[in-house]
């Protein structure tokens, strides 16, 4: 760890950066609106492996890309 969180300050823009460059590839993005963040979420989860997919601990995958979809178009 670097001091003072910079490390984490690092980490974090890098993975804002990944998600942005994912969702503009499905044509999502935080201009895009719910309805095609959530079709550009929904094609990431299904392009995922079944193997790693059966892994995740989500109760609820619809309500989980539901409310993924809204906190991207924020």
């Amino acid at each position: 760890m670097q001091a003072e969180g910079t490390a984490f300050i690092e980490w974090n823009s890098r993975h804002s950066m990944a998600v942005v460059l994912l969702l503009k590839e499905r044509s999502g993005g935080v201009s895009a609106g719910v309805d095609r963040n959530e079709a550009a979420i929904r094609s990431l989860v299904m392009d995922t492996p079944e193997e790693l997919r059966s892994s995740f601990a989500v109760a609820d995958t619809e309500a989980a890309i539901r409310i993924a979809a809204e906190w991207v178009s924020l």
